[in-house]
């Protein structure tokens, strides 16, 4: 939280999504110790900025875990049916489980 705040003014909630993400497993939101709503903002100031297919997919997989459905189908549009495995846990079988919600 406190690298968080020291550099909010000119990376707001990203550090948070960065920092998260780095640090994350399968139930990262069941923890409570994860805030989805501030990830999301995270991630989606880091996509705005670095649009890439891995951050994408990433972004999208976390929604997935957060229960988050809505922000995951928009994210599956930019996806498609190619999501880098890697970034699904090396599953794509996992993409697509999440899809089926």
């Amino acid at each position: 939280d406190e690298t968080v705040e020291k550099t909010k003014s000119y990376l707001g909630d990203e550090m948070y999504a960065r920092l998260h993400w780095s640090g994350s497993r399968i139930n990262l939101f069941k923890s409570g110790r994860t805030d989805w709503l501030k990830m999301k903002t995270g991630f989606e100031q880091l996509i705005k900025k670095y649009p890439d297919d891995w951050n994408v997919n990433n972004f999208a997989k976390f929604s997935c875990l957060a229960g988050d459905l809505k922000t995951l189908k928009k994210l599956a549009v930019k996806i498609g049916n190619k999501p880098i495995e890697k970034a699904w846990y090396g599953s794509k079988e996992f993409y697509d489980r999440c899809l089926e919600q």
